[in-house]
C-alpha cells in the first residue's frame, strides 16, 4: 500500500499511521492496531488481525 507524503504540518497521530504502515502486520501491537482502525486505514488487513489479538 502506498500513502501520501507526509506535510510539515501533519499531526502526531497522522505521523504514527503513517509509520505504522511500514511495518509488518505481524508485528502491529494492539494499541497500533486500534489506531489505525480508528483511522479506518488498511482495513482490510487490520480488522482479522484486531480479531486474533482480541481473542488471545
Amino acid at each position: 500500500m502506498r500513502s501520501a507524503a507526509l506535510t510539515r504540518d501533519a499531526t502526531s497521530l497522522v505521523r504514527r499511521v503513517h509509520e505504522l504502515l511500514r511495518v509488518p502486520p505481524g508485528e502491529l501491537g494492539l494499541a497500533d492496531l486500534r489506531a489505525l482502525v480508528f483511522q479506518q486505514v488498511a482495513l482490510p488487513y487490520v480488522l482479522p488481525l484486531s480479531q486474533t489479538e482480541r481473542c488471545s
